[in-house]
């Protein structure tokens, strides 16, 4: 998958000693729950009605699975 090696490359590519990465996961994981609600109030990508909201789910899908993977990776760092 071309979104799991982007972000897997991004931790030692731009690496900062400076940042505190238990607060970023703990931000990671706040946005998840915000996409998650975000997501339900819109609707999913099965129940979409138009065009244009399944292209609304259908990026927000691929946000939440990003921040799924970047979650999993900084909490391996």
């Amino acid at each position: 998958m071309e979104v799991e090696s982007e972000i897997k490359e991004f931790p030692s590519k731009y690496r900062n000693p400076g940042w505190d990465y238990a607060k970023i996961y703990e931000n990671v994981g706040d946005s998840l729950i915000d996409l998650y609600r975000l997501s339900n109030t819109i609707g999913r990508k099965q129940d979409a009605s138009s065009e244009f909201d399944l292209a609304i789910a259908t990026q927000l899908d691929q946000i939440i699975a990003k921040l799924q993977l970047a979650k999993g990776l900084i909490k391996t760092e």
